[in-house]
């Protein structure tokens, strides 16, 4: 999805199968269970069969995706279950993964093959062979994963709430002070750990949050600009247009028209 922005969050899906995302460009929210995630460059999402996922949010954002049932490693040459190696697809809690530039490089490696032999040559012995190296290289990362690392954790889930708390405003007059007292910590340390772990500070991600909640009133409503600019919380409409201007390349009333002509 290079170059987009998701304007809603995706229905929730619980899968059959294993599902698994990388990403090699961009960024995404993930709902996994009860927890959300947040993705960048060369992390990957493992999401065991059952488990319930959704896609809160995403920009720019390109790499992999796919899926494979349980019967489908049943048993390697030596009468072994696969499944039973790799415990993350039995595990549900922890999984968001970070490869490192080599670690990354192989994977992509792998996805690349995996998609030409899906689209052209179906061997499913092939097929059956990358995505179990794949799996190997996910172990390989779990089992270097250092669960205890309790302050780490506590810090992602705050990063997490942070992102999942301004996309679920529709006014967004809240303030960084106020977001911060509602995770119970203080405003500089807030800024530091989404600043740490997304590489964008809290303002850029209410500003985003503030533009894709104008885009679907201009689009779905007849309110006009100065109305909007009320409805996401910002009283100062010139500010407004100046803010959509700057995220978007377009004022807001040109988009409205550009969105109308695209339906016609």
């Amino acid at each position: 999805m290079g170059g987009r922005k998701i304007e809603m969050p995706s229905d929730p899906v619980r899968s059959p199968i294993h599902c698994f995302f990388f990403i090699t460009k961009g960024e995404a929210l993930i709902e996994i269970g009860e927890e959300s995630y947040f993705f960048k460059e060369h992390e990957c999402a493992i999401i065991p069969a059952g488990q319930i996922f959704s896609v809160r949010y995403y920009e720019d954002c390109t790499g992999y995706m796919g899926g494979f049932h349980t019967n489908f490693l049943n048993t390697d040459n030596e009468g072994k279950n696969l499944l039973h190696t790799f415990g993350f697809l039995r595990q549900w809690g922890s999984h968001k993964l970070l490869f490192d530039t080599v670690q990354g490089s192989y994977v992509v490696n792998i996805f690349e093959r995996l998609c030409v032999e899906n689209e052209a040559g179906r061997n499913n012995d092939i097929i059956k062979a990358y995505l179990t190296a794949f799996l190997v290289e996910v172990d390989a990362v779990f089992q270097k994963t250092d669960l205890s690392e309790d302050n780490l954790n506590l810090e992602n889930r705050l990063c997490n709430s942070f992102i999942e708390f301004v996309f679920e405003q529709s006014n967004h007059s809240v303030s960084i002070s106020e977001y911060a007292e509602r995770l119970n910590i203080t405003p500089p340390y807030l800024y530091k750990i989404i600043k740490r772990f997304t590489g964008k500070t809290p303002l850029t991600w209410i500003n985003e949050a503030v533009v894709l909640e104008a885009k679907k009133l201009l689009c779905h409503t007849a309110m006009t600009i100065n109305e909007i600019a009320a409805q996401v919380g910002i009283n100062d409409p010139s500010y407004f247009s100046r803010l959509f201007k700057k995220q978007t390349g377009l004022a807001p009333v040109v988009f409205r028209e550009r969105m109308k002509q695209s339906v016609i």
